[in-house]
């Protein structure tokens, strides 16, 4: 893992917590990991640690795009796996969901946020999107 990239999970995590409390509970984060990745992917799990020491609901789905998955389904659906994960922070007490992702995941936090689905916050870390 980049340098550059160990800071942007620093500072993204930082500015995500600084002003957190226990009424920052229902607050639900979706973090999706990278291509070929997958729960654990490192920086994702050292974030979502951070995040989940501030009271902040905390999902981290293995996506379609992950090392085991390698595709099994098509984009709509996999938006549509997103869509469920934030069902599922909802139905634990959020009000508010932030889809957040690195490389490939960031690419998928922009196009949930452009499917017009309901949420409250993106945030797209090093978006990438080869193939």
């Amino acid at each position: 893992m980049s340098i550059f990239f160990r800071f942007l999970i620093v500072v993204l995590a930082l500015s995500l917590s600084l002003n957190a409390n226990s009424a920052d509970s229902d607050i639900g984060i979706i973090l999706m990991h990278g291509k070929w990745s997958g729960p654990p992917a490192p920086p994702i799990q050292v974030l979502a640690t951070a995040l989940k020491a501030k009271g902040f609901q905390v999902a981290t789905p293995f996506m379609s795009w992950g090392a085991r998955r390698m595709y099994d389904v098509d984009y709509s659906t996999t938006l549509s796996e997103i869509e469920a994960a934030a069902k599922t922070l909802r139905a634990k007490g959020a009000k508010r969901i932030i889809v957040a992702g690195h490389s490939f995941g960031a690419n998928a936090t922009i196009a949930y946020a452009g499917s017009g689905r309901e949420l409250d916050g993106v945030v797209a870390i090093a978006p990438g999107h080869v193939p």
